[in-house]
């Protein structure tokens, strides 16, 4: 694939006459950062993050369930493109995507996050191409690298959460978008295709590529002008992909609004209209802040979404960026420059209406990374001159690899003691822990019942099924259950309580501990999980004795 001649005309003459001879080499260091990328990604994907959550089990489980149903949803709509979880559409067509490897290796931890990520590696490649297409960059491989060493970036595709298959066809939409803008005028239809797929992955990007799309059609009017005779046909396509969602909101008109509702976002409150348009600008700007990438520390995002020690970017890539905005905006006649701004300027929107969280924001650190790479590919081809380019390129490639592989490192090592939190509103940790622990012993008394706890965790209930699908000797219940139906508690049943939970059983007069069976300790040592058998006190009226254990008969 060569170099369009508005990215060519744009080159130095030396660097467009060296720029050629080391595309086999560019090629090869491509390949080999893909290769980095993806193993510093999928190595020890189950033990960092720390947790497993409800809602990265829940893609699987939506996944599975869907097939079941003839691919269709609960309210027997047919290839739906949004899907409830809980309260909440906030499922999109990352279901699909999910169908295959859970078809193949079934509920795993490694598998659902692995797609994921794996979509995150491609937008990588989008990326770079992008930059070697459309801004005519020599080093342009680097940026593979250099995005997979943004902290932000390094965490987030690592969580199974729809974002990094939503990031995936992002990547793509800019890939083809971009070329549409240096003179191939068709690859405006695929760039539609990518945009909507994004649009219909993550719930987070419909607010960033609503408001991207609007700035792409007035800042690029007049090319699109000149490329009227495809409006039509493309304006057709898109009516054609919008269509499963105009179905959706003739299904679920409250829908927008209920999310809008469940985040307490100010739009859905009665406030003029001045006053919201200025909670917006505050927002947006905190959003964009300083403080809020740089600062490790920054109570914006809850500790899971934090590496410790590192900002969402890093400050020693501030300069960098600096200098890549600058390179932008001193070729603001380019147009592949125009839409990297563009990116930047639309990311926050998401995050503005509700307020700021990377996960809303996330194309925000593709977009930077891209800035990074202007600057390096400036600095490289630089020292190019005065070094053989192969060393220069070697060095980088180096450089950055160790770098991603020390940060992969310093989690595996580290990460599960960053924290002290590890319950419901920090890292949510157990997961595997606690259900690993429940499947090896079914599996040596398989006529055991285990009620566990939904204090640690979101979506317990989908965690149960990701680990044990319709298995009834593993289900969710809360000692509150015992409240008016103390009879129910069962001597022989274990409960998985956490250590608070177990604590306050000494001030409750409707248990007494039988039997600790086991204690599954945090990653800093301290007592996690309890597995308890309870009984009754003896001063409560004698259970009835109907238990209702597997394969008991009910008497």
């Amino acid at each position: 694939m060569t170099a369009p001649a508005a990215a060519t005309r744009e080159s130095p003459p030396d660097l467009q006459s060296r720029a050629e001879p080391r595309r086999g080499p560019a090629t090869l260091f491509f390949s080999l950062s893909l290769f980095v990328s993806a193993v510093v990604g999928l190595w020890g994907l189950d033990r960092f993050p720390i947790f497993f959550l409800g809602d990265e089990a829940v893609e699987s489980v939506r996944a599975q369930s869907t097939i079941r149903d003839g691919f269709r949803d609960e309210f027997g709509e047919f290839l739906p493109v949004l899907f409830k979880n809980g309260q909440s559409f906030n499922l999109g067509i990352t279901t699909y995507v999910h169908m295959l490897p859970t078809s193949i290796f079934g509920h795993s931890i490694e598998a659902t996050r692995g797609i994921e990520l794996l979509f995150a590696v491609s937008a990588l490649a989008a990326v770079a191409l992008a930059l070697r297409d459309a801004f005519g960059l020599s080093c342009w491989w680097i940026a593979v690298l250099v995005i997979t060493t943004i902290p932000g970036w390094f965490l987030h595709v690592r969580i199974a959460f729809g974002i990094p298959i939503a990031i995936g066809f992002f990547g793509w939409f800019l890939y083809f978008y971009l070329r549409y803008r240096s003179g191939r005028p068709r690859s405006l239809f695929p760039a539609l295709v990518f945009a909507v797929l994004a649009f219909y992955s993550y719930m987070g990007m419909q607010p960033v590529l609503g408001a991207l799309g609007v700035l792409l059609v007035i800042i690029d009017a007049p090319w699109h002008w000149k490329q009227r005779r495809l409006l039509l046909p493309a304006a057709a396509l898109l009516l054609v992909l919008a269509f499963p969602m105009v179905r959706f909101i003739r299904a679920h008109p409250e829908d927008v609004s209920q999310r809008l509702q469940n985040y307490d976002s100010y739009w859905v409150k009665p406030w003029p209209l001045s006053r919201k348009l200025a909670t917006f600008a505050a927002a947006y700007a905190d959003a964009v802040s300083p403080s809020y990438w740089l600062d490790p520390r920054s109570p914006r995002d809850l500790e899971r979404h934090r590496m410790k020690g590192y900002g969402h970017i890093l400050l020693a890539s501030v300069p960098f960026a600096l200098a890549g905005l600058a390179l932008c905006v001193a070729k603001l006649r380019d147009p592949a420059r125009r839409v990297l701004l563009a990116v930047l300027v639309a990311s926050p929107v998401g995050a503005a209406l509700v307020g700021p969280g990377i996960t809303r924001e996330f194309p925000f650190v593709l977009a930077y990374g891209m800035l990074l790479v202007l600057a390096l590919d400036a600095l490289l081809t630089r020292a190019a001159r005065y070094v053989r380019p192969l060393a220069v390129s070697a060095t980088a490639f180096g450089l950055f690899t160790a770098a991603s592989v020390a940060m992969l490192a310093d989690c595996l090592v580290h990460g599960p003691t960053w924290y002290a939190d590890y319950g419901l509103y920090g890292m949510q940790w157990g997961a595997k822990e606690v259900f690993g622990t429940i499947r090896r012993d079914l599996a040596a008394s398989p006529r055991s019942q285990y009620w566990v706890s939904h204090d640690w965790a979101n979506g317990a209930e989908q965690i149960v099924i990701f680990f044990f699908g319709a298995d009834r000797r593993v289900a969710v219940r809360h000692l509150d259950h015992y409240q008016e139906r103390w009879a129910e508690l069962d001597p022989r049943a274990i409960h998985v309580l956490t250590a608070e939970e177990y604590g306050h059983i000494e001030s409750e007069s409707r248990f007494v501990v039988d039997r600790v069976e086991k204690v599954i300790p945090y990653p800093d040592g301290r007592p996690g999980f309890y597995f308890v058998r309870l009984d009754n006190p003896p001063d409560l009226p004698a259970n009835p004795g109907k238990y209702g254990l597997p394969g008991d008969s009910a008497k």
